[in-house]
């Protein structure tokens, strides 16, 4: 049996569902939350997955701007950047689009049969199907076999539509933003022929956190699928077997935030800071972090964590967490 990456999905649309005008024009949605997930999210995978349209109208790079985040990406073992991936029909790019411009990461094109771009002087590694338009599920595996294992798939709606009709993507963040944008020919989060009334998915919102704009990003699965990412403390992490690749810079980041969260404390937070004597956590703070502590990482601690006075420092946290990663 071919296996498949693991791929989520990610987008920002107007508070009536659309992606952009009905004369498909870009417009700025997304605000700096939006930008921040979205980043952070390119940190975490192999390769950024784009549709045909959204190549040739947003002309991206698919790539992590961030000195911090790249070498995040470093730290991880992953490359310096993401690959950047587009399925694409049989219109083709023009070799200046940005999407090559990147010489940092590997660059691939899912084509069609009748796809007749010709990038010698790109470096770009193009994959041709027998069908006008490259059957989903089909790349998804040949990209598992290239090396590709953890997809961010950015849109748009009909590649969105197909991953979600194939059962590829089973978990996504969109963010909600307060503009109308309407129009019955307007794309969508997700276009193609639709569901039907057998077929419709349902939607779990697993959270939901505020944007400064009045929006909201929502953190949905499909059906009964448990969650393998989180956005805790504005932190996105893959859990599971990704997890484990969390450095230990990472980890405490995380922790004192929740410390400060639970403490209600703007003070510094040091790693070999008491948490009674230097922080101030009385106890039933100590319950409460092992609470938010378990949720955050997706981790159980076993029931003698607080009798037996395993948390005095910061760094015993740190430590205590490592150990259930």
């Amino acid at each position: 049996m071919s296996k498949l990456p693991f791929i989520i999905g990610n987008m920002a649309t107007s508070f009536d569902g659309k992606l952009a005008p009905f004369d498909r024009s870009r417009l700025h949605i997304s605000c700096k939350e939006d930008f921040d997930l979205r980043d952070q999210i390119r940190t975490w995978v192999d390769g950024v997955l784009i549709g045909g349209t959204t190549l040739l109208s947003d002309n991206p790079t698919l790539t992590v701007k961030s000195e911090e985040l790249k070498a995040r990406r470093i730290e991880r073992g992953l490359t310096i950047q993401p690959a950047g991936i587009a399925l694409c029909g049989q219109r083709s790019p023009s070799p200046d689009n940005n999407f090559f411009a990147p010489k940092d990461s590997r660059r691939i094109i899912l084509a069609g049969s009748d796809f007749n771009g010709n990038y010698d002087n790109c470096c770009c590694e193009i994959y041709r199907f027998d069908t006008k338009r490259p059957n989903v599920s089909e790349a998804m595996k040949k990209l598992y076999e290239r090396g590709i294992t953890t997809i961010l798939a950015e849109g748009g709606g009909t590649l969105m539509y197909n991953l979600l009709k194939e059962g590829l993507m089973s978990e996504f963040y969109v963010s909600v933003h307060p503009i109308i944008i309407g129009g019955a020919s307007s794309p969508t989060m997700f276009d193609g022929d639709g569901f039907s009334t057998n077929e419709i998915p349902k939607i779990n919102i697993i959270d939901n956190f505020h944007l400064s704009d009045g929006g909201i990003i929502y953190h949905c699965t499909i059906g009964n699928v448990k969650p393998r990412t989180s956005f805790l403390y504005n932190n996105f992490i893959i859990k599971e077997y990704i997890m484990s690749a969390m450095t230990e810079q990472e980890i405490f980041k995380k922790v004192a935030e929740i410390i400060a969260e639970i403490t209600e404390s703007d003070k510094e937070i040091n790693i070999d800071d008491h948490l009674a004597e230097d922080i101030g956590l009385v106890s039933i703070g100590y319950v409460e972090l092992v609470v938010e502590l378990e949720e955050a990482f997706d981790i159980i601690f076993p029931d003698n964590l607080l009798t037996d006075n395993n948390l005095i420092t910061v760094r015993d946290v740190i430590d205590n967490v490592k150990v259930m990663l």
